[in-house]
């Protein structure tokens, strides 16, 4: 059987739920990576789309990659 959990970078989270696990199953942590200009446009078209979004600061996240940081 395979079970993909998606953690969002919270591995603080997610960990102590896991490692029991691990003398039954293999876990693999999968890293994905994208393009600055995607990931431009996908925080932007969030931003614009979700008012939920300014939990995330979506807007100084932008300006922060747009700085260079």
């Amino acid at each position: 059987m395979t079970v993909v959990a998606e953690s969002a970078f919270q591995e603080r989270a997610w960990r102590p739920g896991l490692e029991p696990l691990t003398a039954i199953a293999d876990i693999r942590v999968i890293r994905c990576t994208t393009s600055t200009g995607t990931l431009v446009r996908r925080i932007t078209r969030r931003a614009g789309a979700d008012a939920h979004r300014a939990a995330h600061a979506d807007h100084t996240l932008l300006a922060d990659i747009a700085a260079g940081r």
